[in-house]
């Protein structure tokens, strides 16, 4: 079979959807008030569950983009399952959300601050803390002194 091949908006979109469809069936279940889903198996009967990684097991989805999609976020809950046996539901939720986020942020385009980039936050830690500009730190004991000071300071200083 022929592959697909989808770019740009089209193909975050499709991979958007599944992971949406996906996240929608796990996230119910989250919680001390979090509801059961019933899971129609390929065989046998019917099984009732509030386990996030048992659900995203059993989700198939039939567009292939959308499958992709909510495949990776699939992925989330089974290593979730794997390395700490808990927490699959918050798990997937977690990078439902920062994917969302990140295609959003995405889709309004570079801020002024990202066009700033490192440079700028760079700077502005150098008008806090002279001391440390670019080729000013000699010794360990400059940096042992500084460097409970950059701690406390926050990242949005002027």
């Amino acid at each position: 079979m022929a592959k697909i091949i989808t770019f740009d908006e089209t193909a975050r979109r499709s991979l958007e959807r599944g992971m949406n469809q996906l996240a929608d069936a796990v996230r119910v279940t989250l919680g001390p008030k979090g509801r059961n889903v019933v899971l129609e198996k390929k065989w046998g009967a019917p099984t009732i569950t509030n386990d996030g990684v048992s659900i995203a097991k059993e989700i198939d989805l039939e567009d292939p983009y959308e499958r992709i999609g909510a495949e990776l976020v699939k992925e989330v809950a089974k290593k979730t399952d794997d390395v700490a046996g808990d927490g699959t539901t918050t798990a997937t939720v977690l990078a439902w959300s920062m994917v969302r986020e990140g295609l959003e942020t995405w889709l309004r385009g570079p801020t002024r601050c990202h066009q700033k980039g490192h440079r700028g936050r760079c700077s502005r830690r150098c008008r806090v803390h002279p001391e440390l500009g670019p080729g000013r730190v000699s010794d360990k004991d400059q940096i042992a002194k500084w460097l409970p000071s950059l701690q406390l300071t926050p990242r949005s200083a002027p």
